[in-house]
């Protein structure tokens, strides 16, 4: 990864909150799904995270750091 560029868990995130809206349920289901499905992998240190706790946890810093907004 490149200095500066988003982590694969940060762009999936990002997708879908421009596809899904600012609808933190919709976008976190949806983030579970992709990872469930294999679409994009747990980042090392999120291992004992549930699914449902990282996407939150993902939500959460991108709209506290701004990089998850219109």
């Amino acid at each position: 990864m490149w200095p500066g560029s988003a982590s694969p868990q940060r762009e999936t995130m990002c997708e879908l909150f421009r596809k899904l809206g600012d609808e933190q349920e919709a976008v976190c289901l949806a983030y579970m799904e992709a990872e469930r499905d294999g679409r994009v992998a747990r980042p090392r240190g999120a291992e004992d995270m549930t699914p449902g706790t990282h996407a939150r946890t993902l939500w959460r810093e991108g709209k506290l750091k701004g990089w998850l907004a219109r």
